[in-house]
């Protein structure tokens, strides 16, 4: 859900390509970081898995352009209910 609410943030900032390099950055650690924290603490993963899975969240957020709605997002938000 993390990375939905932050990929939803680039339907804002889609129309000012001049300040992407204050928002990828910051969207990239805005998703990373509860990411990470969440499958630390919650999940109880290793560090690397939880830090792999961060990094990819927060790749994805990241990209200029709302992912959710493509297929990758699809395939993504499916990947995290696999666990239930």
């Amino acid at each position: 859900m993390v990375l939905v609410g932050v990929d939803a943030l680039w339907t804002l900032v889609d129309w000012a390509a001049l300040f992407w390099f204050i928002s990828i950055p910051l969207s990239f650690l805005a998703c990373a970081a509860p990411v990470f924290l969440i499958q630390k603490v919650i999940h109880r993963d290793g560090f690397l898995r939880a830090f792999g899975i961060a990094g990819l969240c927060g790749g994805l957020a990241a990209v200029p352009f709302p992912v959710t709605g493509t297929i990758v997002g699809l395939s993504i938000l499916a990947w995290g209910r696999g666990n239930r």
